[in-house]
């Protein structure tokens, strides 16, 4: 961390202004914050301290306290907003509340699909993808293999019955976000990166990337 006040103190001028490469200086030392459903062990600390700000803002006396039966459903959702999400619930919760016990859960949505079962990878955009895929290709029968090994080694047109292939959609992801690296020599963020020329955000595509197993330093030019 001292490194760090070190870069940003001679980045600051006298009058003021932080020059304009002081982000490139400090993403030499880039801090990853996983996002909330990555870090659920954090949840109540956080639901306690937008209790006690939304409070004090609102002049509220007596702060309510979150029900114990609140934090299995609250933990298994995906929180797809992220902190603000859960802000946003707390103070709903609070406004709402009627005594000293809040029960924000019960605001969340009801459809399974946005919350994710213990021992699943994938987020709940990834399942939705999925699901919407496989939705489509149960109406578009023309378009499936008969087994999973059909699909290697099938040249850019399969002439049986007028099927066209059709590859896995992490390969596909991989091919894009490979692509993307490879253009923009394996930078990630920033005005330039791969994460702005695929228009997601840059730690979402650190996480496909570690879970597709791909490496940046790959595609970055050698010195």
């Amino acid at each position: 961390m001292s490194v760090l006040c070190k870069i940003a103190a001679c980045s600051i001028k006298p009058d003021g202004p932080i020059r304009e490469d002081l982000y490139f200086r400090l993403f030499v030392f880039p801090i990853y914050i996983p996002p909330l459903r990555e870090r659920v062990q954090d949840i109540p600390a956080l639901i306690h301290f937008f209790i006690q700000r939304i409070c004090d803002r609102l002049n509220i006396s007596s702060p309510p306290v979150l029900h114990p039966g609140s934090l299995p459903r609250l933990s298994a959702y995906s929180w797809p907003g992220n902190i603000r999400e859960l802000e946003n619930l707390v103070e709903r919760a609070v406004i709402l509340s009627s005594g000293d016990v809040i029960t924000p859960e019960k605001y969340l949505p009801r459809d399974a699909g946005w919350y994710i079962r213990p021992g699943d990878e994938k987020g709940y955009l990834e399942k939705l993808i999925d699901q919407r895929i496989e939705a489509w290709s149960e109406d578009h029968p023309q378009f499936k293999f008969d087994s999973a090994e059909d699909a290697p080694g099938l040249p850019a047109k399969d002439t049986r019955e007028g099927r066209l292939p059709v590859k896995p959609l992490d390969d596909l992801v991989r091919e894009g976000i490979e692509h993307a690296l490879r253009s923009c020599s394996g930078r990630i963020s920033g005005p330039h990166g791969a994460a702005a020329a695929l228009r997601i955000n840059a730690s979402t595509l650190r996480n496909k990337m570690a879970r597709l197993g791909i490496n940046p330093s790959d595609w970055r030019p050698a010195r």
